[in-house]
C-alpha cells in the first residue's frame, strides 16, 4: 500500500486559508484522531498559526520530534504562551 507523505485533510485546510483570505479559526482531525488547527486573524492576516495535537505527541517530542522543530521551523514556532489555549 502506497501512502502519501501529504496528508490530504491537512492540507485542503491549509490551502484555503493560504489562497481564499480566509480568517477565524478552524479545527479538524484526520483518520487517526490527531487534532489540528487553523488560525488567521483579521489584525495579523501575513500569520497562519497551525497546531496539531495526537494521543502520543509527548513520546513524539521526547523521541526527536522537538528536534526536528527546531531544526525545520527555526524561529516560526511561537512559545507555548502565544498558541492556541487548548494545545
Amino acid at each position: 500500500m502506497k501512502i502519501s507523505p501529504v496528508n490530504p485533510v491537512v492540507h485542503k485546510c491549509i490551502k484555503t486559508y493560504l489562497t481564499k483570505d480566509q480568517f477565524g479559526s478552524t479545527h479538524f482531525y484526520d483518520y487517526d484522531n490527531c487534532e489540528y488547527y487553523i488560525i488567521r486573524e483579521t489584525a495579523n492576516p501575513d500569520v497562519i498559526k497551525f497546531g496539531f495535537s495526537c494521543n502520543c505527541y509527548e513520546s513524539i517530542l521526547k523521541n526527536g520530534g522537538q528536534e526536528m522543530l527546531d531544526e525545520l521551523y527555526k524561529g516560526l514556532v511561537l512559545p507555548k504562551d502565544q498558541g492556541h489555549p487548548d494545545a
